[in-house]
């Protein structure tokens, strides 16, 4: 079960994402970087979330309705409430200091795989198993060293590929809007992009 301000967490960030609705801006760009990689604990939430990903990096704005058409086929975000639930959050929540809400998401999902991980660790020891206590001791390891992955955003270990291609992609927007030299010029490797950025081919 999820703290009691789990649920709040997401929507202000959701509201926050929509209201601002432009996948150049500075927030919104630190919001999904901080977030991909990490899960939030409403299923409902992280398909809107994913949904802003993959609008943000094809460089389109986008609302609330932009959202609902790209969702509107899914039975978990019909059962979630639909459009009808996420005007509900945008309504209620201003969306201000929405980066300060995704740190405690991060945190609240970190939380929860280590939970989860530490209890497959004790199971290592509790189930009845031919494994030598010294093998037991290694595979507990391994789980320790997975949970410091997954705080640390260490995507290698079982994050989707597309979830990598969109954080790249976003360190190097951000890195343009910073005005860093190194990267003014670079494609993107997304036309759509490189043709608001005037990148030359």
């Amino acid at each position: 079960m999820p703290e009691n301000n789990d649920i709040l967490n997401e929507e202000y960030v959701i509201s926050g994402l929509i209201q601002i609705g432009d996948p150049q801006n500075k927030t919104a760009i630190k919001i999904v970087k901080k977030l991909t990689g990490y899960r939030m604990f409403s299923e409902y939430h992280q398909l809107i979330f994913e949904a802003i990903t993959s609008v943000m990096s094809s460089n389109s704005h986008f609302d609330m309705l932009t959202i609902d058409n790209k969702l509107d086929s899914n039975d978990i975000y019909k059962n979630g409430g639909g459009i009808s639930q996420l005007s509900t959050i945008i309504a209620s929540h201003t969306g201000a200091n929405a980066l300060s809400f995704a740190d405690l998401i991060v945190e609240a999902s970190v939380k929860r795989y280590a939970l989860g991980r530490l209890h497959d660790a004790f199971s290592i020891f509790s189930e009845k198993s031919d494994a030598s206590t010294a093998d037991k001791i290694a595979e507990t390891n391994l789980i320790l060293s997975d949970i410091q992955g997954y705080f640390q955003g260490d995507t290698s270990k079982g994050a989707i590929h597309s979830k990598e291609i969109v954080k790249e992609w976003l360190d190097i927007l951000e890195k343009r809007l910073d005005g860093d030299e190194e990267y003014i010029g670079v494609s993107s490797g997304i036309p759509a992009l490189d043709g608001v950025l005037g990148i030359k081919k």
